[in-house]
């Protein structure tokens, strides 16, 4: 097939953005995109695919796994690999393996490196996990009816990780007469394991109390999950929702708890949305909603926040986050604090000695930036266990949308992937550009992978063909160096407005 390299229109603007680009990361990779399949289609059963293509995921090898609907076969999941025939996984109203009677939906998709093939299935009597060895088998991971080790026995399979490079999976599930939990599947024995269930210990005073339900599970190639959470010292008061890791058997890590102070100066974290998402080092990428932080003792800046009952406090020093009335309730060794008054609004210095005093640029803060101390935007966040823990911010709201010719990022999709090297891949809509949306990787580089005012690949659409919207939907590879994304084309060539699955290529 031909494929479509990525061209920009040379504006001065634009040229400018792209060697801002590069600077930033002399590995930054140039993406060729490519046509997997279209609706009109023959699939490798003799179905035709219609409009909808769900969930691609991809390989470093750059084979494609997804699912979507075919005229006289109903659902499907298949592997469309870079090289050799595709494959049909599963289809609807087959029998499944291990009980539960016949497929009916499928979900979550997704393929690792040897071409394992896990996902979810909805079948007409209860749900489960599924795995397809390469070349082998299709098998049951666990499904309704099946024994918990927490006791009980599985009743609703609510979510499933991305298959890892061992072939197991992870999942959560509500129990009968059970605990809730997040559970293991050990492909190599096989067998079900827990993770932890609802009235374990987080290993810090607190007790899982709940599990957040849709997609909010992943599991790392050295067998570890993460996952959302509630927790609380006691699960009969206020519990705290969060992102865990676990870190061995019966053991775990804190990602993130909502309320606490965030990496972006000023701001605490106000919701996790969907699943984090963890590579071969344990780092753990999520996507959350910021606000400006709602305590005077925020552990990021040290900054009284923009809210109307905040009163003066100290805002540096041994005492930092105590109340006070004047200077001198703050002593030494406070020295060059000063009594934050109860206005907070407005640009302040975020750091350094002038720490909440007000600043006009970053010339009245020397040493430290002028901004606004706090604000209200979806960021990706990614959480590394070595050498602290620390936690970083990979890409937010209203940053340079890299590719656009200064526009920026507007709604953040959940991320596609996260490469081994810690490298995030997600979908966005652009501010000020005319892409509108795009698909972007960023930490350690940033560069634009396919924009909607790029050309469509004319592999299977016909020449002038452009993007009407690229789903939110998106995969990306362990390695970093593939991506694949669904779409929607409006074809002048023939059918007016088509969906199709694409990958591409960084090299």
């Amino acid at each position: 097939m031909n494929s479509m390299l990525r061209s920009f229109p040379f504006t001065p603007m634009l040229t400018f953005s792209l060697l801002a680009i590069f600077a930033i990361d002399a590995h930054a990779l140039s993406w060729m995109c490519s046509t997997v399949v279209q609706e009109g289609q023959a699939d490798p059963g003799v179905g035709v695919f219609k409009t909808r293509f769900e969930d691609p995921a991809i390989n470093s090898s750059g084979d494609v796994a997804f699912h979507a609907r075919v005229r006289t076969a109903g659902r499907r999941v298949y592997v469309y690999p870079a090289a050799g025939a595709p494959i049909i996984v599963a289809t609807q109203d087959d029998t499944s393996p291990g009980g539960g009677g016949d497929f009916r939906k499928f979900g979550s998709p997704s393929i690792n490196d040897a071409g394992d093939v896990g996902f979810f299935a909805d079948l007409d009597k209860g749900d489960g996990a599924f795995i397809r060895e390469s070349g082998g088998t299709l098998k049951r991971a666990a499904g309704t009816g099946d024994a918990s080790p927490a006791g009980g026995t599985f009743d609703t399979i609510q979510a499933v990780s991305r298959v890892n490079d061992d072939g197991d999976l992870a999942f959560m599930a509500r129990i009968a007469d059970g605990a809730d939990g997040v559970f293991f599947f050990d492909e190599s024995v096989p067998e079900v394991l827990k993770v932890a269930a609802i009235g374990d210990s987080t290993g810090d005073g607190r007790f899982f109390c709940d599990f957040i339900k849709g997609r909010t599970v992943d599991l790392s190639d050295s067998g570890n999950a993460t996952f959302q959470a509630k927790t609380a010292a006691d699960c009969l008061s206020d519990t705290t929702t969060g992102v865990w890791l676990q870190t061995g058997v019966g053991t775990f890590a804190s990602v993130v708890d909502v309320g606490a102070g965030s990496s972006i100066a000023g701001t605490s974290y106000n919701k996790i949305f969907g699943a984090p998402l963890v590579n071969a080092s344990d780092e753990v990428l999520f996507r959350a909603k910021v606000r400006p932080a709602d305590t005077c003792d925020n552990i990021t800046a040290n900054l009284c926040s923009m809210d109307s009952d905040c009163q003066g406090i100290c805002v540096g020093g041994t005492n930092t986050g105590e109340l006070c009335d004047v200077l001198a309730d703050c002593p030494d060794p406070d020295v060059a604090n000063k009594c934050a008054t109860p206005e907070c609004g407005g640009d302040r210095c975020l750091g350094g000695p002038s720490i909440g005093t007000p600043c006009s640029s970053d010339s009245d803060c020397p040493d430290g930036a002028c901004g606004v101390p706090g604000q209200n935007v979806k960021a990706l966040f990614l959480y590394d266990p070595s050498g602290g823990p620390a936690t970083t911010t990979v890409a937010a709201e209203k940053d340079v949308a890299p590719g656009t010719g200064g526009g920026t990022l507007k709604t953040l999709a959940p991320p596609g992937g996260l490469s081994d090297a810690g490298h995030a891949a997600f979908r966005s809509k652009v501010r000020s550009s005319p892409a509108k949306h795009g698909a972007f990787v960023f930490n350690g580089t940033a560069e634009a992978v396919v924009l909607a005012s790029d050309p469509v690949p004319t592999d299977e659409f016909g020449v002038g063909s452009i993007y009407r919207k690229i789903v939110e939907q998106t995969g990306f590879s362990r390695s970093g160096t593939w991506f694949t994304y669904s779409a929607r084309v409006k074809d002048f060539s023939g059918v007016p407005s088509k969906g199709g699955v694409f990958r591409c290529e960084g090299s």
